[in-house]
């Protein structure tokens, strides 16, 4: 390659603007019904439930506890979004993001006995 087609590659990365890595809450309502979206949320959950269980093996306290029996899936992670963020408009208006806003609904759907 030569230097100046390297230095003119390396101008588009740094000139080209990054996207926000979470989706706020008037993104996931613009576009809830897309398999994108449904995706997203299933991957916010999945990682959650599994940092969760992490937490756990590493002798801590997790943040919500699911039961053993219950396998959670996108369907339930996207019912547990929709209810928190009806639950409580105010604190969860369009511009937060929707991995607080499930993670919110995930430890009152889910508290652990303490």
């Amino acid at each position: 390659m030569t230097p100046r087609l390297i230095a003119t590659v390396l101008l588009g990365i740094v000139a080209t603007p990054m996207q926000a890595a979470d989706m706020d809450v008037s993104d996931y309502l613009s576009s809830r019904d897309s398999a994108t979206t449904r995706e997203y949320v299933a991957g916010l959950g999945e990682g959650m439930d599994w940092a969760n269980y992490q937490i756990q093996q590493a002798g801590g306290h997790p943040t919500f506890c699911v039961p053993k029996n219950l396998k959670l899936n996108a369907q339930n992670f996207l019912d547990i979004l929709d209810a928190e963020r009806t639950r409580d408009p105010q604190r969860n208006s369009t511009l937060m993001p929707v991995s607080g806003v499930l993670h919110r609904g995930l430890v009152r759907t889910f508290p652990c006995k303490q």
